[in-house]
């Protein structure tokens, strides 16, 4: 069941929860990042020289200082790893436990670009905060039990736990409908609907997302 069990890259769908965790630590959506090219030493050596990972925005192009939103809304992996280096990706990966996020994950910068392997299930369960004033809700699978008569045997009752605050939640709503009315979502405008969401492509296009609600 490719929806609970299959393990695929999030890539840039990944992003709104490293946004979100800046927003709790402080940032604002006009807070400005810096989108210039990066180089960082990985600690690992081919053919005797020092590997370097130089990490790229979509189409290479860098539009220097940016606003946070403008960084989320366009993508933009430069000034996210700068995000990242400054929050610290462990502080990232335990911010995204409260939202669901299970995954397992290496401590780097990589991992706020989506580089690790996630379930479809936790990453909606994670958007539905940002839909649901910062609450995470348990997945329910079955509502309830009748017998042949009507008789409810069996019912479920959601849980519902505050993972952020109702104000962050609606910044990053707000953030996430920009995404589809300019930004990388564009094309979910076809359903005439207001909507929000996120793109996320992997490495070759092996996984192409759009998360959203």
């Amino acid at each position: 069941n490719r929806a609970i069990q299959a393990l695929r890259q999030p890539g840039s769908s990944f992003k709104p929860l490293v946004y979100s965790a800046a927003i709790d630590a402080g940032f604002t959506l006009s807070s400005s990042l810096i989108d210039s090219p990066r180089a960082y030493a990985t600690g690992a050596k081919t053919a005797g020289d020092a590997e370097v990972w130089t990490p790229k925005n979509y189409g290479d192009k860098v539009l220097g200082k940016v606003s946070l939103r403008t960084a989320l809304v366009k993508s933009l992996n430069l000034p996210t790893i700068g995000l990242c280096e400054e929050l610290k990706p462990k502080q990232v990966i335990v911010y995204s436990r409260r939202f669901g996020i299970k995954a397992k994950m290496m401590e780097n910068l990589t991992t706020c670009l989506g580089s690790f392997s996630v379930r479809l299930q936790e990453m909606i369960s994670a958007y539905g905060v940002f839909a649901n004033q910062g609450r995470l809700v348990k997945p329910i699978y079955i509502l309830r039990v009748e017998d042949q008569y009507g008789n409810i045997l069996e019912s479920s009752v959601p849980e519902l736990k505050q993972v952020t605050s109702e104000e962050t939640a609606f910044l990053l709503n707000n953030l996430l409908q920009d995404v589809v009315q300019s930004g990388t979502g564009r094309r979910a405008r076809a359903i005439g609907r207001p909507s929000a969401g996120k793109t996320g492509t992997t490495n070759k296009n092996m996984d192409a997302w759009f998360l959203g609600f």
